[in-house]
C-alpha cells in the first residue's frame, strides 16, 4: 500500500510538470479549464501519497493549492453564466465597443 501511495505521489508530480511546460510553452493557457484542473489532481495526488510519509508544510501547500484552483474553476463558471445571460449585443459591444457604437440604428436606414 505505501508503495501506490508513493506513486500516486510520483503521478501528482508528473502533473505538475506537464502543467508548468504547457504552460511554457504555449501550449496551454492558465487561464483556461484544463490547467486548473491538472493542478487540482496534481495536488490532490501529492496529498493523497502523504498518508504514507506525512509532511505538514506540504499537505498545507497543496491544500492550498487545490483551494486555489477549485476558486478558479468557481469564478470561471460564474463568469460562464454571467456572459451567457447578456444579449447578443451587449457581448458584441463587450468584446469590440468602437465597431458596435459605429452602427446606425436600424430605424435610421430605414426607408421612408
Amino acid at each position: 500500500m505505501t508503495l501506490l501511495l508513493r506513486w500516486t505521489g510520483f503521478v501528482g508530480v508528473i502533473l505538475y510538470l506537464a502543467a508548468y511546460f504547457g504552460v511554457q510553452t504555449g501550449r496551454m493557457s492558465p487561464a483556461g479549464w484544463v490547467y486548473p484542473w491538472i493542478n487540482i489532481a496534481a495536488a490532490s495526488l501529492v496529498l493523497l501519497s502523504m498518508a504514507a510519509d506525512w509532511n505538514p508544510a506540504s499537505a498545507v501547500m497543496n491544500g492550498v493549492w487545490i483551494a486555489i484552483g477549485l476558486g478558479h474553476v468557481s469564478l470561471r463558471v460564474v463568469q460562464r453564466r454571467r456572459w451567457a445571460a447578456w444579449r447578443p449585443r451587449d457581448r458584441a459591444m463587450a468584446l469590440a465597443p468602437e465597431v458596435v457604437a459605429m452602427d446606425p440604428p436600424v430605424e435610421d436606414i430605414a426607408p421612408r
